[in-house]
């Protein structure tokens, strides 16, 4: 059996076919929940990205934030933004002891930082680039006359325009 978590920032279930969409195309998503475990009810722990994943990953609670501490080379100043503690044990821990391969990809830059604790029990982890003040871009193609057709023209040059681009390389008929 495998285990996929999948831990989305920002995405309302309600865009999705899955839960009932049936106005915006997402196959891929459609077809992974078929042979899935879906939540109706979940509901975060707490608040920003970091808690919240740091509760998933420990299954702790980590509000109310006490004894906040930054973190040593973090830019970020939020109370609960904090690295996993060592001696909380990780589901990739549990996993791993379980015999279990355990793989962890993130676009969450701070998940990836080494001093964040985040990597720990995962035998693979990559960080998927482009997120936040990472000015790396990856090369995309993507079908212009669908980017001319629903690009607005005060959008274009601006992050709109990348994230349009970038969206229609992703679901590009990849049989051509």
């Amino acid at each position: 059996m495998n285990i996929v978590v999948v831990i989305l920032d920002t995405l309302r279930k309600d865009h999705l076919g899955c839960y009932g969409n049936d106005w915006i195309q997402t196959p891929n998503f459609d077809a992974f929940a078929r042979e899935s475990l879906r939540f109706t009810r979940a509901y975060p722990e707490s608040l920003p990205t970091i808690p919240v994943r740091r509760a998933i990953h420990t299954g702790k609670r980590t509000f109310p934030f006490r004894n906040w501490v930054p973190q040593k080379g973090d830019t970020v100043r939020i109370y609960g933004w904090q690295r996993i503690p060592e001696e909380q044990v990780t589901l990739a821990e549990i996993l791993k002891q379980h015999g279990y391969t355990t793989a962890f990809v993130t676009d969450t830059y701070h998940q990836f930082k080494p001093s964040m604790n985040f990597h720990r029990g995962f035998d693979v982890w990559r960080w998927v680039r482009g997120q936040e003040s990472d000015r790396y871009q990856p090369i995309s193609k993507c079908d212009e006359s669908k980017l001319k057709r629903y690009l607005p023209e005060r959008y274009k040059g601006t992050g709109v325009e990348q994230m349009l681009r970038q969206y229609f390389a992703n679901t590009a008929d990849r049989r051509n």
